[in-house]
């Protein structure tokens, strides 16, 4: 990441990849947790699981709203855009990584 003229711009990104890596930790987690439930018959662990995917959710969506502001507000160009955007689509396939472990360990329990 470069150095922008607006300091707030550089904190609005650092913010978004805070929030991506915290995602990444809560899906890893959720995908370990779904697994060893479902091997070790283990239904608080999966039940825990399951309602670990409601800040996933949340992370999600508070995301695509930085992300849709800061696009609002800085106008950025390039190599910020394309970060911004990709920073939705991951956010997207690590929810949707959250609802896959969700549902492992959904099954887990039956």
């Amino acid at each position: 990441m470069t150095d922008h003229t607006v300091k707030a711009f550089d904190d609005e990104l650092q913010y978004i990849g805070r929030r991506i890596a915290e995602m990444g930790g809560i899906a890893e987690q959720m995908v370990a947790d779904a697994v060893d439930a479902l091997s070790r018959f283990d239904a608080d662990l999966a039940r825990r699981t399951i309602s670990a995917d409601a800040r996933l959710d949340q992370l999600q969506r508070d995301i695509e709203d930085k992300v849709v502001l800061t696009i609002a507000r800085r106008q950025p160009l390039a190599l910020d855009l394309r970060m911004l955007m990709g920073s939705i689509r991951i956010a997207n396939d690590l929810e949707r990584i959250g609802d896959m472990a969700k549902s492992i360990a959904k099954r887990s329990i039956k």
